[in-house]
């Protein structure tokens, strides 16, 4: 992550959520699950075809903190294998949600 770039409070709010939720140790730094939230939001982002409000969309907020989990322990191929089914259901509701009618 950029030393420039500032944390966004949507982030700060995810990785508390990820240390109370037991999903991350709170004892370790924080700049490198930081870094595997936005590599997380770029990629689900990119899959839904529009930028996700995980605020909202509590499915696609399960998928990132899923990622950053798997990230953390370098296992994001099995990640991508495991969640297949979940992204594509996250890019159909996009994708029906959006207007089609050319």
């Amino acid at each position: 992550m950029d030393p420039e770039k500032e944390t966004s409070e949507f982030a700060k709010k995810l990785l508390e959520e990820l240390k109370t939720d037991k999903i991350i140790p709170s004892l370790r730094k924080e700049e490198g699950f930081i870094n595997y939230i936005y590599e997380g939001i770029q990629d689900i982002n990119e899959n839904n075809g529009v930028e996700t409000d995980f605020e909202t969309d509590l499915l696609s907020r399960r998928l990132l903190k899923l990622y950053v989990l798997y990230a953390d322990n370098k296992r994001l191929a099995e990640f991508k294998s495991l969640y297949n089914a979940d992204y594509a259901e996250r890019q159909r509701h996009y994708f029906q949600n959006k207007d089609t009618s050319l």
